[in-house]
């Protein structure tokens, strides 16, 4: 507010949209940082995000003004965006932006990053990377915990408390009374009192927690974060390798509720139900049907890792380059030994195989049962590594020499009926998992797997398939003829006749 050098805050035209038709008004920074944390609608919260990141303004009258509390002015824009993306609160109702918001807000700092990013990723310090710093400090202090990436908790519990007991803690200088009726249990720190909120609160309530969505917002936000050169940065690929290497969290989901104080929600509710049942009382927010079932449920993380795969498709880097001149022959080759995502393709090699296998282990369980249960009620982890590790190997194969790519023509793809790929070897001995990611033979397989596997890891190994055959072409001569999308149409009618 201190650079608004205008009469008014903001100006909104049609806020309620009841004209058929968009109005666009430009105005400075200062004025779309007080729609953001003002105006309570959130269309124009998401506008005046998305103009922050598209068409940021000079501070009218400020020419000489630098820095604003030793921040500098041309970073004013992207940290509201950050003040925003942390969740601070709206002045208009003392609450913090709804997720949805949030995750225009991360996306939003990654565009603006991306408008203000350095001529090339080897240039460090000053304000250089500020809008990345911002998304890799908000997730450092959200889900990393000494160097440990914490799992995923996709739901909330509320106590709710007595309005006697309220008055009461009041009389008694209780600091819960400061809290309200309604208390998160998260919001305690102490086990004891979490422990004593959960014996005096009157009803304890489940509802979904939907910070997981602003989570892989953030993560695909940093993964396409990259230099005016069109390089993503080293420390981006660092944080995803870290990322997809600390696990599903599914074996220490119970870091978040201890299993102690799951047991007290779960006889605190049992109670609540019985006194509901005597009294013929109709109000049933706090029943148990079904919910010993949701909370017993180990909190897998897969369907975030899978999101965090399919980020990975925005990655673009090249290898080192070696100078093998000499005298009065210069070369210049690429260093294929070691390739920045080299690491990251291991990564979807492990995801990819982990799933295919828990995939082969529910289709022979279902083979047994017959319950007709379909796949498209797990995650879509092989799907996304699936994406991610061909979009990669195809990067791996364009960075580098063709000759050491060595990828396999498209006519090379024949129907297979053999084992599945989680189960088998790789077909030669000198192919390394990278080479056999960039073979269309690889994704073939996956797609003529038997038994049939689920409709979204066959339609990603499809597009893989196409992907690599088209990318085969850039390799023939001039004089030979292209026929990777021809194979690629002739391999998917095919596959839709059987």
């Amino acid at each position: 507010r201190l650079t608004n050098r205008t009469p008014l805050l903001w100006v909104s035209i049609d806020p309620h949209h009841m004209f058929d038709g968009r109005v666009s008004v430009f105005q400075p920074d200062c004025c779309l940082a007080e729609k953001i944390f003002h105006d309570g609608e959130a269309i124009s919260q998401v506008e005046s995000i998305r103009a922050l990141a598209e068409r940021p303004h000079r501070i009218q009258g400020a020419t000489k003004v630098k820095t604003i509390f030793d921040v500098d002015v041309a970073t004013l824009s992207v940290r509201v965006l950050g003040d925003c993306l942390r969740g601070s609160a709206t002045l208009q109702r003392d609450l913090p932006h709804t997720p949805a918001v949030r995750i225009q807000a991360a996306l939003a700092i990654a565009q603006w990053q991306n408008n203000k990013a350095p001529e090339s990723t080897e240039v460090v310090g000053g304000e250089s990377w500020v809008g990345l710093d911002l998304l890799l400090q908000y997730f450092k202090e959200r889900w990393i915990s000494r160097d440990t990436v914490m799992p995923i908790h996709y739901t909330r519990t509320v106590c709710k408390r007595s309005k006697s007991k309220n008055r009461g803690a009041e009389d008694d200088g209780d600091e819960l009374s400061a809290l309200g009726e309604y208390i998160y249990l998260d919001s305690m720190t102490e086990p004891a009192e979490r422990t004593s909120l959960i014996e005096v609160a009157e009803a304890v309530q489940i509802e979904e927690d939907e910070e997981y969505r602003v989570r892989s917002a953030v993560i695909t936000a940093i993964a396409s974060i990259r230099a005016k050169d069109g390089m993503t940065p080293p420390r981006v690929i660092s944080f995803l390798e870290n990322i997809l290497s600390s696990g599903d969290g599914s074996t220490s989901g119970r870091v978040v509720v201890p299993l102690n104080e799951d047991e007290l929600i779960r006889r605190k509710r049992l109670r609540r139900t019985i006194d509901q049942d005597e009294k013929g009382d109709d109000d049933v927010a706090d029943s148990t049907d079904g919910t010993d079932e949701i909370m017993d449920a180990p909190f897998v993380s897969a369907n975030a890792f899978a999101d965090s795969l399919l980020a990975l498709c925005h990655v673009n880097v090249r290898p080192a380059r070696l100078d093998d001149s000499v005298a009065g022959a210069p070369q210049i080759r690429s260093d294929t030994s070691k390739h920045p995502i080299l690491p990251l393709m291991a990564l979807c090699h492990r995801w990819l195989e982990w799933d295919l296998y828990r995939e082969d282990v529910r289709l022979e369980a279902e083979a047994e049962a017959m319950t007709g249960v379909g796949g498209g009620c797990y995650s879509t982890v092989s799907a996304c590594a699936i994406a991610a590790l061909s979009s990669l190997a195809l990067l791996r194969q364009s960075t580098t020499d063709a000759s050491s790519a060595q990828v396999p023509p498209a006519e090379e793809i024949k129907h297979d009926e053999g084992i599945s790929p989680s189960k088998r070897k790789a077909h030669h001995d000198h192919h390394t998992k990278s080479e056999e990611a960039a073979s269309a033979r690889y994704y073939a397989e996956i797609f003529d797997s038997r038994p049939v596997r689920a409709d979204a890891t066959r339609a990603a190994a499809a597009q893989a398939v196409a992907c690599i055959c088209c990318a085969a072409d850039r390799l023939n001569d001039n004089n030979s003829e292209s026929l990777g999308l021809l194979t690629a149409l002739e391999f998917l009618l095919d596959r839709i006749q059987d």
